[in-house]
């Protein structure tokens, strides 16, 4: 792999991250400093940059880019504080529709790519461990189709989902993938500790047709949603290293900013150690991210065990940035008025998002023999 963007990628990460700072800015209301901006004017000023579209091939109606652009997307908007709908519907949905090549999904394709339409698959059943536990719904026959049946927590943008794709076990067919009007779905808001919108979804005698159910062969249905977990796992992996990278930078200002003794904190061991360890930590997740990354788009037979070692390192390094961030603010740090708070939340809920670090260990041993 080579580490060095190409000019391409680094005009990409350079447009992005002015384009965020100049129309997304943090702002202070009521006392809190936090993004106070419509979901929907986010997704569309982004689409209209072709961000959705990118990691989606041209055959498709996308724009022909790689799954490592559109994780250096993903880690502006976790440096920007920002969450967008675009990497869960490109993840979950776009890619696995990619993956079938079901011309009957042409538009749905094309509505993600355009930003139009915002689409999420529930992965989280309740009762489980996390998402790479069991989570099919069960489809029961009714005629022509079937009736589905499942409830699913903490379902990345179910509010604003005009559509999800559901992983469902059907009578008679197996394990398929089935593509849901949400107006059938019954959801309820959640309230979580990170900026990113979650649900949670029940389908409660939801009924489906056949036509509705993606034409995949039962025995590639497992192969594509695990495909599909891996890759929302690197987006998050990106995200959070965006989130550490600008709660360092917050750090850095502050220990600058700030004296105490007639000195910058930051001249003090203690401040500027915990700094340093912040740095390497972050460069080193960040290139354990790409690599990930690059390999799920290489379609490597490494890329899982890649993924789950970025996952387990940044869940430490996320708790080291949060622990050091604060001890080096102090009490500001709490404060909501000032911005830290917001990439703090956003790093505590990427540790239990998509697998703990110690479930990821445990899929990095099993791959390698221990």
């Amino acid at each position: 792999m080579d580490l060095n963007l190409d000019r391409e990628q680094e005009d990409l990460v350079d447009t992005a991250r002015r384009f965020l700072a100049q129309r997304f800015p943090l702002t202070e209301v009521d006392g809190e400093m936090a993004h106070h901006h419509d979901h929907e004017e986010l997704l569309r000023q982004v689409a209209e940059l072709g961000w959705p579209a990118l990691a989606v091939p041209s055959e498709h109606g996308g724009a022909d880019g790689t799954l490592v652009e559109l994780a250096l997307l993903a880690e502006e908007l976790g440096r920007a504080g920002l969450t967008c709908s675009m990497t869960a519907s490109t993840a979950l949905v776009a890619l696995p529709l990619v993956a079938a090549d079901d011309a009957r999904y042409a538009q749905t394709l094309s509505g993600i790519c355009e930003g139009a339409i915002v689409a999420t698959m529930p992965l989280l059943r309740e009762g489980v461990a996390d998402e790479w536990s069991e989570h099919a719904a069960v489809g029961v026959r009714d005629g022509e189709g079937w009736v589905l049946r499942g409830a699913y927590t903490l379902v990345p943008f179910a509010e604003q989902a005009h559509v999800f794709l559901v992983d469902a076990e059907l009578a008679d067919r197996g394990r398929s993938l089935v593509l849901v009007p949400a107006d059938r779905v019954a959801v309820r808001p959640q309230s979580v500790i990170g900026g990113e919108p979650r649900a949670a979804v029940v389908f409660d005698g939801v009924r489906v047709t056949a036509d509705e159910v993606v034409d995949v062969d039962p025995s590639r249905v497992p192969g594509v949603v695990e495909r599909a977990l891996l890759t929302a796992t690197v987006l998050q992996c990106a995200h959070a290293v965006g989130a550490c990278e600008a709660a360092l930078q917050l750090s850095v200002k502050w220990a600058i900013d700030r004296e105490q003794f007639g000195r910058q904190i930051g001249s003090f061991q203690s401040v500027s150690n915990r700094c340093a360890d912040m740095r390497l930590g972050i460069d080193a997740a960040r290139l354990l991210t790409w690599e990930a990354a690059w390999s799920l788009a290489e379609h490597r037979s490494e890329a899982a065990e890649f993924v789950s070692v970025a996952k387990a390192y940044l869940t430490d390094i996320g708790d080291m940035v949060v622990f050091n961030s604060h001890q080096v603010h102090g009490a500001m740090g709490f404060s909501t008025e000032y911005p830290l708070h917001v990439f703090t939340r956003s790093i505590k809920a990427f540790r239990v998002t998509l697998g703990s670090g110690a479930s990821h260990l445990e899929r990095v041993a099993a791959a390698i023999g221990l």
